[in-house]
This record gives C-alpha cells, sequence and structure tokens, in this order.
C-alpha cells in the first residue's frame, strides 16, 4: 500500500501488506491507518510502520490462511468503533469482529452470513448489511443466485428484523445521510427502496438490466440508479417514484456520486469516461472527462465543496479540478508512472 499527496501526486511512503488488500482507511483522529486484508486486519501509523496497536491480534488468524479470500473494514469516526469483516473461506460464511474506542475496549466476534457491503448507522450501535458474498459466476457452478439486505443491533450482534430477500446476489447497498432511506440492488434487474426501522420495504424499482451503481444526492431527496447497460435512472429519495432517465450509454455504470450540493451528477462508466449531469436538466452540464483508463472503480468528490474528483480505475487514482475539469495529478501505486489524461470540454455522448 502506498500514501500520496492529492494535490500533486507525490509518493510520500510505501510498504507491503500480507494477503489481498481490500481496503485501507485512516482512524484516531487521522493517527492511524487501518488496513484489511484476507490474513487480517493491521494497524499502521501515518509513517506507514507497524503500531503498538494490540486488536489486530484478536483475530483468530490460525482460520486466516488463504491470500486471496475478501475481506472488509469499517471505522465509525463519531464513536471510535471498528468493525472487520473476515472470511476463512471463499465460499460461506464469516467472522464479524468488533472493537470500541478505537480497538481499546474489549473484542466482540460473531458469526456473520457472508457480507458482502456494510453501511454503519448515525450512532453507531446499529448497521446495514447485504450479501451473500459470493463469485460472479455462480451459476456456473451449479448454485442457484439469491441475495439479501437488512439491518443489525450490533451491542450484541443480532438482526433488528427479517432480511429483506433479493432474487440474485446483491450488488449494491447505499444509504442517505439522513439514515432514512436505504437501497439495495443486484443483478435481479430489482432495486429495493427500504427504510432502515424494521427493514420495511418503501417501492421496488424495476430495471431493464443488473444493477451496477447507486447514489442519494446530499439530503436524500434524489436517488440515481445505474445498470450493467447503461443507463441512469433519476427517483424520488423518500417515495421511489421515477422522476426521469437521463443517460444511456454504450457500456456498464460503474460508478455514481453526487456533487456537495446535489445539482451535479457524475456518472463512471467502465470505459473510463466520466460524465457530468446538471440533476435539474439532466443535461450534460460542464463536459466529459475522457481518463482514457478503463476498469474504472468509482469517483468521489474531496476537499472542501467538492473541488476536487478523485477517479480510482483499476491500476491507478486521478485528482480532477471539478470545476475546471482540468487534471491535478496522478497516483499510479503499481507503475508510478506519471501521464497526462484529457479532458473533452461540453462533449455530448
Amino acid at each position: 500500500m502506498a500514501l500520496w499527496r492529492i494535490d500533486n501526486g507525490e509518493l510520500l511512503r510505501s510498504t507491503e501488506v500480507r494477503g489481498l488488500v481490500t481496503k485501507a482507511v485512516f482512524g484516531a483522529g487521522g493517527k492511524r491507518i487501518y488496513v484489511s486484508s484476507a490474513f487480517g486486519p493491521s494497524a499502521l501509523t501515518t509513517a506507514l510502520s507497524p503500531a503498538p496497536d494490540r486488536w489486530p491480534g484478536d483475530v483468530k488468524g490460525s482460520r486466516y490462511t488463504t491470500d486471496n479470500t475478501v475481506s472488509d473494514l469499517q471505522v465509525h469516526a463519531g464513536t471510535g468503533r471498528i468493525i472487520w469483516l473476515g472470511m476463512p473461506h471463499f465460499i460461506g460464511e464469516g467472522e464479524l469482529y468488533l472493537w470500541d474506542r478505537w480497538g481499546k475496549g474489549a473484542v466482540k466476534r460473531s458469526e456473520q452470513p457472508g457480507i458482502s457491503a456494510f453501511v454503519f448507522g448515525p450512532d453507531g450501535k446499529t448497521a446495514a448489511f447485504a450479501g451473500p458474498l459470493m463469485p460472479v459466476g455462480i451459476n456456473a457452478i451449479g448454485m442457484k443466485p439469491s441475495g439479501f439486505s437488512g439491518v443489525m443491533n450490533l451491542d450484541p450482534p443480532s438482526y433488528l428484523a427479517e432480511p429483506l430477500h433479493h432474487g440474485d446476489l446483491v450488488s449494491v447497498l447505499v444509504a442517505n445521510d439522513s439514515w432514512t432511506r436505504l437501497v439495495s440492488a443486484s443483478s435481479d434487474h430489482r432495486a429495493t427502496l427500504w427504510r432502515p426501522d424494521g427493514a420495511r420495504l418503501v417501492a421496488g424499482l424495476a430495471h431493464d438490466a443488473a444493477l451496477t451503481a447507486a447514489a442519494f444526492s446530499p439530503g436524500g431527496w434524489l436517488l440515481a440508479t445505474g445498470t450493467a447497460d447503461g443507463a441512469v435512472r433519476i427517483w424520488n429519495g423518500f417515495s421511489g417514484d421515477v422522476l426521469s432517465e437521463i443517460a444511456w450509454h454504450d457500456g456498464e455504470v460503474s460508478t455514481l456520486t453526487f456533487d456537495p450540493t446535489g445539482q451535479e451528477l457524475i456518472v463512471g462508466l467502465a470505459s473510463g469516461r466520466l460524465v457530468l449531469y446538471d440533476t435539474a436538466s439532466t443535461v450534460i452540464r460542464n463536459g466529459v472527462i475522457e481518463t482514457g483508463k478503463p476498469r474504472m472503480k468509482d469517483a468521489r468528490f474531496v476537499a472542501e465543496g467538492g473541488a476536487r474528483l478523485l477517479v480510482r480505475s483499476e491500476d491507478r487514482i486521478e485528482a480532477w479540478d471539478s470545476l475546471t475539469l482540468q487534471p491535478l495529478s496522478q497516483l499510479m501505486p503499481t507503475t508510478r508512472k506519471r501521464g497526462s489524461p484529457t479532458t473533452t470540454p461540453n462533449a455530448h455522448s
């Protein structure tokens, strides 16, 4: 893993982490970096040296001996709670580890049903989850796909209501910022809008293809969904009423994100193209960013007021000025080379 400066792409330092790394997050007031890998969690200082924290040692390392299984780590900044989700085997159930006070509290361990997505509630005492965590090609090995989503209490870990059922693996789980609505979506061409209190269904949102992305606007008034065949739809984020279909692209929608004002929606395509839409008029606002880098993973606004846009693809992270659409820097953890992505002002596609 590597630590970079966003503004100029300078590599500050890097280190090796054993096993498949699936997440790294800042914790404990920015003084720690927590890393999740197939062999368990670890804590590093900002110099990327091992931290003296004891909590990672609570994980039963003898169960995690395969270097390519997926794991997850979540931090609740308000309470200092840390969640690590481990999968000892590639297919099947896993474990949930919970620590309080930035790992200083006693560990709580429980079984978990192969959770693939996890979102803390605002108080850190509840969380939304979805699953199961299984290979995409599950049909090829004769297993019938199905999915679930729901809400759990974390003190102790237990379901608060019967989970909602999906007709295929759940690929998306997103909550609005007031924790009054969540959307879970799967490859069965259907997204489910629901309330976290009692996992109560609000609306079923039908699509023509598998769901690949979703995002709520600030305040939760709008919900955007994207599909594998390039369709992007806008819904009322509270009722689930359809408002518009703003785009039909040639290629899978890999990421959706609103700017901090909710007036602009970024649509990221697997081809490496980013399109910026005005959410009120549903037309292209500023232009199109042609990163030229396929296998885009996600894009998000960072810095105060959303002045910068971070775009993550399969082999790099790029920083853009979100107002001028000019590239700022390029972070390349593998090759460490710099390039010059291009922008196409006011392009229509």
